[in-house]
């Protein structure tokens, strides 16, 4: 009696517990579930195929390929058969608690989580690995991103199947209150009114020939995006950078020094409650790409001003970057954010030619920077009226302090004057600091489906420096020595005398429900003139036009071009910093820069 009591009550709680989870019926055809269940393993097929090829080889991997996809196929049928019978949300959870109880359902349904967990990790490094393979970019930020991506996904959507469709839900569903119900519409509207506008001044500015080693410009403006979002893009540039040396120099003509180079981001934006929002953005803020050719003209024997014995002046920086942003609005016109920053920078350094004193000084140095990570934090605060589509705010970022292990090696015959050999290969510390920065963000609507917008940017380069040590004992002796006369104490690799300073302005538009436009003119200061001869470009005006199309509210692709005038610039090798004294001109040059950006609303 007590068994059946007992069994009873059980199948009272399984009845109540499934009528509360049951899932909505003829949602999806046989087409749409054949897939979903194709895409649920084909990324570990594809991720685990050279694993099995390795392991047994082609006849192998065939054998485990017919004996998995016998073993799929049993577990969709059961599946299958299984979800027929019970249409509830919870899956294996709910099986296994029909046919082994609470405690049997509680295990799998625990089984199940830690599945869930540890797969998107797994795809994540995958995506992570495809990435380093075909674009160079990976590690940690694209693992992370891929990871919170899937995750905020799978939340965002886990209760759409269980949204009630009882008499008695939709009976309390319309017991709402007019006063609520106004309020709530109210708030939709103005949100609608505040995404249209944002979506204009989000069409692509594309990357930027900016001062020193600046590059993504560090917007935050996806966090400041309304309800949960998601971007991605890509930058590419195209410089033009060329020019003469001085006649005391040797004179002649200096080919294009400028690199190509591309950089990506990506933003996720969530909104957590009404009031409390979490965002990971992702940029590559600061970068350098130049190489000087081997074929202008020489100033000694095998010697040119940026290249000696067949080798190049070059230097490669890269810097990532993962911002992940806490936000509080206090009410729908205030948001006070702010977060930690990890920032990671790696690089190399080949100095070739008379500019940097040939063998006699630092015309055979190289410096190999492994990439170190170090945290930042960023603050600010953004004001708004959605019913204007005004939105202002103000970024600060702090500098962060690097401490990277280097390799540094080469040639320098002056250390021979003081006791030391003039060749070396040391491994030491490069300490690197990048600058602090702000941004100020404005815009406003000027009339129906138009916006104006502006932002402006200060970056401090003039306290920017990389220390490194060899570099350092070489300057020093050569200042010692007198063969320095502009810095007799010593010098850095990189310097600059000034901030920089850079705004830009523009107009978008929305011409109808799929297409949107802008047309932005920007200008920056530069960071000093005369300027390193390994970014000798001093500011810049530009001119850009961006597109957008939105083939649903939720979804935009968006592509921008923008053509820079740069600056005329004074070259001056490091030696020089500080004075007026240069050693090449760079002038009448110019660069063409390309964006491409998705975005999705959900």
């Amino acid at each position: 009696m007590k068994n059946e009591m007992t069994m009873t009550e059980s199948v009272a709680d399984n009845t109540e517990y499934f009528a509360q989870r049951q899932l909505k019926k003829g949602a999806v055809g046989w087409l749409l579930l054949v897939g979903l269940g194709v895409s649920y393993v084909i990324s570990g097929d594809f991720a685990g195929w050279n694993f099995g090829i390795a392991q047994g080889g082609w006849g192998g991997l065939f054998v485990a390929t017919i004996v998995v996809a016998f073993m799929y196929l049993c577990m969709s049928l059961s599946m299958s058969e299984m979800s027929t019978m019970l249409p509830t949300a919870g899956g294996g959870y709910s099986f296994a608690r029909v046919a082994f109880g609470q405690f049997g359902g509680y295990l799998t349904g625990t089984a199940i989580l830690i599945e869930y967990a540890v797969a998107p990790a797994a795809i994540a490094v995958f995506i992570g690995n495809y990435c380093e393979a075909l674009f160079g970019i990976g590690g940690w930020p694209i693992y992370l991103f891929c990871y919170v991506f899937f995750m905020a996904i799978h939340l965002q959507g886990a209760g759409e199947a269980l949204k009630p469709t009882s008499p008695k839900a939709k009976k309390h569903k319309h017991k709402m209150s007019n006063k609520h119900l106004h309020l709530k519409e109210r708030r939709r509207m103005k949100l609608k009114t505040l995404t249209t506008a944002m979506i204009l001044a989000t069409v692509p500015m594309t990357g930027a020939f900016a001062a020193a080693l600046d590059r993504s410009g560090q917007s935050i403006s996806a966090f400041l995006q309304p309800g949960n979002y998601f971007e991605a893009g890509i930058s590419v540039l195209d410089p033009d950078v060329s020019g003469k040396a001085i006649s005391t120099a040797g004179g002649g003509n200096l080919s294009d020094m400028g690199d190509d180079y591309y950089f990506p981001s990506a933003a996720l934006k969530l909104q957590v409650t009404d009031h409390f929002s979490f965002g990971l953005i992702y940029d590559q803020p600061f970068g350098a790409d130049a190489a000087y050719s081997t074929s202008d003209p020489l100033v000694g024997l095998n010697t040119g001003l940026f290249h000696l014995n067949g080798e190049a002046t070059e230097v490669e920086v890269d810097t990532q970057s993962l911002s992940m942003i806490f936000g509080f609005q206090p009410n729908e016109n205030f948001n006070i954010y702010a977060g930690p920053v990890y920032q990671t920078i790696k690089g190399n350094v080949q100095l070739r030619g008379a500019a940097y004193g040939s063998a006699n000084g630092l015309g055979l140095y190289n410096a190999d920077l492994d990439e170190d990570g170090a945290v930042g934090w960023l603050a600010g605060f953004a004001y708004q009226i959605p019913e204007i589509a005004l939105k202002t705010s103000i970024t600060y970022r702090s500098e962060i302090d690097h401490k990277a292990s280097a390799r540094e090696y080469g040639q320098s015959n002056v250390l021979a004057f003081v006791g030391s050999s003039p060749v070396y290969d040391v491994a030491t510390d490069a300490n690197i600091t990048t600058p602090q920065s702000v941004n100020l963000d404005f815009q406003t609507g000027i009339m129906a489906n138009t916006v104006a917008f502006a932002n402006v940017r200060w970056v401090n380069w003039k306290d920017f420096s990389i220390d490194l040590k060899q570099f350092g004992t070489v300057a020093d002796t050569l200042g010692a020595l007198g063969q320095t006369p502009d810095n007799p104490n010593g010098f850095d690799i990189v310097a600059y005398t000034d901030d920089q300073w850079s705004a830009n302005v523009g107009v978008g538009r929305k011409f109808n429900d799929l297409w949107a436009g802008n047309v932005s003119v920007g200008w920056d200061s530069g960071a000093g003139n005369p300027i390193s001869t390994l970014g000798p470009t001093e500011g810049y005006w530009n001119v850009g036009l961006g597109l957008q199309y939105s083939p649903t509210p939720a979804t935009f692709i968006a592509g921008g071009v923008k053509y820079f005038w740069l600056g005329d610039a004074k070259a001056q090798a490091a030696s020089n910093f500080g004075s007026d004294t240069y050693v090449a001109e760079f002038e009448d040059n110019d660069a063409w820069a390309y964006g491409l950006k998705i975005g999705y609303r959900f």
